[in-house]
């Protein structure tokens, strides 16, 4: 578990209409703890509201990056069927003209 929250019970992360809120969190990552030790304690809030932002950010974009992926993969297999669709005209216009026309001196 990375996060633990020092009271249990009663809503913990509550998302309201502008914005987070966090009852008693604690972060069990050491290499977090690491880097925030070395911000200025007056830094301490604005540096982490840049990470929680930044990581958001990056949240976003991995999932953006997904589905856009996705759409790629479709458009992709449309355009290869329809090119396998398209190369198949010319032969269905030479055996439909075939039928038309014959084989022999233009006649059937």
């Amino acid at each position: 578990m990375l996060i633990r929250f020092m009271t249990m019970g009663s809503k913990q992360i509550t998302v309201l209409e502008r914005s987070l809120r966090i009852a008693d969190l604690e972060i069990l990552r050491k290499d977090v703890a690491d880097f925030f030790r070395t911000v200025p304690e007056t830094d301490l809030e604005t540096t982490l509201v840049n990470a929680i932002e930044l990581g958001v950010f990056c949240l976003q974009r991995a999932h953006m990056s997904q589905d856009t992926e996705f759409v790629r993969r479709q458009v992709e297999s449309v355009l290869n069927a329809l090119e396998a669709a398209a190369n198949q005209i010319p032969g269905e216009i030479q055996k439909a003209l075939m039928e038309k026309i014959g084989t022999k001196n233009g006649r059937r």
